[in-house]
């Protein structure tokens, strides 16, 4: 039977051991009905949750973090139950976003915001623990501030927070072996009037992009 689950990754998180604990992912299932259901919560210990990332040739649900610089990993049951299976990091991994696994490389690509803003790239992220050195990193200048992560065959669609954001194209994944200094767009659409974009979805087979605007974070009030 068709299954539609989505992962919503929380912020807040709980220091204070004497209080209870704060679950910081929410399994909504079914996700494709008008009256959305939270089905489970989950506490995977990330201090401050970030991006969240499903990937079901994996099996697992990744985790970046905002308080800290470990990425949790979590066993997902035929129901959907969340279970923490592990966690690692790396130092610059201190303002993450975004999350995309590549099943056939099996690596895991993590938007960082940081400057130097990069994408870094994790091998078989499910076997490792603790301190975790990248096997690629990708710098991608000072004009782009990456937030979301899509995969496409070997190349990796990210979304720009920053003024005159949108949607750019990076090709040629699989080429380099460590450290791209000047990684550069193959190609980048525009939103206009977009002032804070954030995640992104993209459908190849319906060629379809959606994207979530921020905006200016105030709200507005209603016009009589």
């Amino acid at each position: 039977r068709p299954i539609a689950r989505l992962y919503v990754s929380i912020e807040s998180f709980q220091t204070d051991e004497s209080q209870d604990a704060i679950d910081n992912v929410v399994l909504i299932d079914p996700a494709d009905t008008t009256e959305l259901y939270i089905a489970l919560n989950f506490n995977s210990r990330a201090q401050g949750g970030a991006g969240i990332h499903f990937n079901p040739f994996a099996g697992r649900v990744f985790q970046g973090g905002y308080g800290d610089t470990t990425i949790r990993v979590m066993t997902v049951g035929a129901l959907g139950t969340l279970g923490n299976s592990g966690a690692f990091g790396h130092r610059e991994l201190n303002a993450m976003r975004g999350l995309a696994y590549h099943a056939n490389s099996r690596m895991l690509y993590v938007a960082n915001n940081a400057t130097p803003t990069s994408i870094y790239a994790f091998y078989q992220p499910m076997n490792r623990n603790g301190f975790t050195r990248p096997t690629k990193v990708f710098r991608l200048g000072a004009a782009m501030r990456p937030w979301g992560l899509a995969l496409w065959n070997d190349s990796l669609l990210v979304s720009n927070a920053g003024t005159g954001g949108g949607i750019s194209l990076y090709a040629g994944l699989s080429q380099p072996d460590s450290v791209v200094a000047d990684f550069q767009p193959q190609a980048t659409v525009r939103i206009d009037g977009a002032t804070a974009i954030r995640g992104f979805a993209f459908v190849d087979s319906l060629d379809l992009l959606v994207v979530a605007d921020y905006g200016t974070g105030t709200p507005t009030e209603p016009v009589a």
